[in-house]
């Protein structure tokens, strides 16, 4: 039996190839989800639902690229992530805790059911009202556990299920006090310390009766006010919180120091070792002690379903539950890594400042005003050090998990990283999916949300993807005959609907799919041919929907279908394409003369299209569609069609074109060319990715072939 990995080995073994740039953060029963142009919400509410709200994220305009500088960035990210935190944290507290009128029920019950919502900012969960009842009743609960019971109540043992939670009750109640088990829960630890829960009226004076007559209305206790934040509140709150992260992290270390060691300037160098390693202690002290609070718990239980949510979307499967169930709740690109190397680096850097120069030239008395100095110097280094940080943890370390450096580098936050995170339930899997559809739904969001982290190309250079499509959605219009013919009555066919894949530089990338998958309208949107009605792609980093002229500029296209004139030679042919895409005629003759010999066209070069064998056509259509030397050439279909040694001709001539450092993605439904030429595979089944990755992550243990059977069967089943 095959040794079990720790989260942490697969953390690092099962980054997917998609890098992302969407992050997140854990809320109270929710996520959010932050992109690059914009940033989600979605909490759980106390009905079951999933409320989800998106903003816009302005400092991602192209009008603000100054802060995408390096060390800037770094600076821009933690400001950003504060006053993102409080905005996301007052939206899901409203919701989370949001208190239902005693009337919404029964309106509820006559508009369709208690599950029913019609506010477009709610998503439904997928589940039926017993089972979203009892999350609502008890959210850290898996999803679908006991919906037998509460949907057939006369079932076996469907008494005891709902005798269950009276008999919890009353256990909870008689067990004894535990600082580790019930720490955090206010209501226990009151009843354990004997303390009363409100003021007890001992005595009232005696009321006249006028005041008998008009009672006086309830007061509401602080806890049932709707508290809402403005920019006034959110600012104080803002500096409260950075003001206590001063004192415990900076302020707090520093006076301990100075008692054990000595003065600063005495031995400068233990003086910051010792005072970094108080400031680790207090962080993870800290980190320890909250998480023993069971709403904290629950909190680092979204905080693994946003890291699991990622991982899936970097592997580039569909966003479900089941999906994203498997993948590691640590991830290299955590902000808690980012943290820790805040703290080392800050060591580093408070070392080479020169702080005893400035003591010794304006001759800073010992005692408080030294200490008050060196604080203060600290605290406007900040910026430095978290510039310094985001520029190795998130965009070197995050961006090259492989290298052994890196693993040393990220360990401490990585084992940090199982304090923040908890194994989420399905529903709060849910919430983390809901959130992050939110960010990718936005076209411009989307479009970028992947495509900028390097790859390695063949050179070991980093270069940002080859190809990078987001969104992609076409659809057609069908006419009477079509409508026959597809047996529909639907007078619109969606072809593609939302597809999304990277190529890296230098990578052979396969559409393997059924006739009608969407794999050729995929390719002609790509290639610039056709608009798509969504999204956008970018080829070596020009829009399709922006610059299709440019597009078309750099890619080499062919398509079975392409059909060269019968009346002309490929010799002319040739010359006529090299003149459209202004190639020099020197460069022309050579690439003729370099491509005709290549594919055995020498004899037939001035021999009439309509005379060529059909393989031969095929390899004069390969050879026109290169004249420019592209380095991105897609291939729809390229052996449809062709005899075995024709076949060969082209297979050979692609991984040729790999080994070159070009970029090929090709569509077909033949597994054999898929397995042998092809580093990664995307799995396209009614226009949508239904799986993606390297061959071994699509089949597994199964054969290419078995593999996408199960993800066709899969899908005809969703689908009926």
């Amino acid at each position: 039996m095959a040794e079990q990995k720790s989260d942490l080995s697969r953390a690092f073994s099962e980054d997917g190839a998609l890098k992302t740039h969407v992050g997140g953060q854990a809320l109270i029963e929710g996520i959010m989800m932050r992109g690059k142009y914009n940033w989600s919400v979605a909490v759980r509410e106390p009905d079951g639902g999933i409320y989800v709200e998106e903003h816009d994220l302005a400092s991602g305009r192209k009008k603000n690229g100054w802060m995408y500088w390096p060390l800037v960035r770094g600076c821009r990210a933690m400001l950003e992530s504060l006053v993102l935190g409080y905005k996301a944290l007052e939206i899901a507290a409203l919701h989370a805790f949001a208190e239902e009128g005693e009337d919404e029920p029964a309106a509820a019950e006559e508009a369709g059911g208690v599950c029913s919502s019609d506010s477009p900012a709610r998503t439904n969960s997928p589940l039926d009202c017993s089972a979203r009842a009892e999350l609502a009743s008890d959210p850290s609960r898996p999803l679908g556990d006991g919906i037998e019971s509460s949907a057939d109540p006369d079932a076996d043992g469907g008494e005891d299920a709902r005798l269950e939670p009276v008999l919890a009750a009353e256990a909870e109640e008689e067990r004894a006090f535990s600082w580790k088990e019930d720490f955090g829960r206010p209501d226990t630890m009151i009843d354990a310390l004997g303390a009363q829960r409100s003021l007890e009226v001992v005595s009232e004076p005696e009321s006249s009766p006028e005041s008998q007559s008009q009672p006086e209305p309830a007061k509401k206790s602080f806890m049932d006010e709707e508290v809402e934040f403005g920019k006034k509140e959110m600012a104080v709150s803002m500096v409260l919180g950075l003001v206590l992260g001063v004192v415990l992290f900076i302020v707090a270390p520093a006076f301990i120091t100075n008692l054990i060691v000595g003065e600063y300037d005495q031995n400068t160098v233990l003086w910051n070792i010792v005072d970094g390693l108080l400031r680790v202690g207090v962080f993870v002290f800290y980190l320890w002690l909250i998480g023993r609070m069971q709403e904290i718990k629950r909190m680092f239980g979204y905080h693994g379903a946003e890291h699991k949510t990622i991982h899936c979307y970097e592997h580039g499967l569909p966003l479900t539950p089941e999906n994203a169930r498997s993948f590691p709740r640590l991830h290299v690109r955590c902000g808690t890594a980012f943290l820790i190397m805040v703290m080392v680096i800050a060591i580093f850097v408070y070392t080479v400042t020169p702080i005893n120069g400035l003591i010794e030239l304006w001759g800073v008395p010992d005692g408080a005003p030294k200490l008050a100095l060196v604080i203060l110097v600290r605290i406007l280094l900040m910026p430095v050090i978290a510039g310094i940080s985001y520029e190795i943890t998130v965009k070197w370390a995050g961006s090259n998990p492989d290298n052994p450096l890196v693993k040393v580098v990220l360990w401490p936050g990585m084992q940090m990283q199982y304090l923040t995170t908890n194994e989420p339930d399905d529903g709060q899997i849910e919430c983390a999916i809901a959130a992050m559809q939110k960010v990718l739904s936005d076209p411009q969001a989307a479009l970028y949300s992947c495509g900028t982290v390097p790859y390695p190309t063949q050179r070991g250079e980093p270069m940002e993807s080859a190809i990078s499509a987001r969104g992609l959605r076409k659809s057609f219009k069908l006419s009477a005959k079509q409508r026959k013919l597809e047996r529909t009555d639907a007078r619109v066919k969606t072809a593609v609907d939302g597809l999304s894949f990277d190529v890296a530089p230098g990578e052979i990338y396969g559409l393997l799919g059924p006739n009608g998958a969407g794999k050729t309208t995929t390719l002609r949107m790509l290639a610039a041919l056709v608009k798509p009605d969504e999204g956008d792609a970018l080829i070596e980093g020009v829009s399709v929907v922006d610059d299709p002229a440019g597009v078309r500029s750099l890619i080499g296209f062919l398509t079975s279908e392409l059909k060269l004139e019968d009346v002309f030679s490929p010799d002319y042919l040739f010359d006529f394409f090299s003149e459209l895409h202004h190639v020099d005629a020197p460069g022309r003759d050579e690439r003729k003369r370099q491509l005709f010999a290549r594919f055995g066209i020498d004899r037939f070069a001035q021999t009439k299209v309509a005379d060529l064998s059909t393989g031969m056509k095929q390899k004069a259509s390969l050879a026109i569609s290169l004249v420019h030397d592209p380095r991105v050439i897609i291939f729809d279909e390229p052996t449809n069609g062709l005899d075995v040694l024709t076949a060969k001709t082209v297979t050979d001539f692609l991984l040729e074109l790999a080994a070159d450092g070009r970029t090929v993605l090709l569509s077909t439904h033949i597994f054999s060319l898929v397995e042998k030429v092809c580093d990664r595979v995307g799995v396209v089944i009614d226009g949508r990715m239904a799986a993606s990755g390297t061959l071994s992550e699509v089949a597994g243990e199964r054969s290419l072939e078995d593999a996408f059977f199960d993800l066709y069967a899969a899908s005809v089943k969703e689908a009926s």
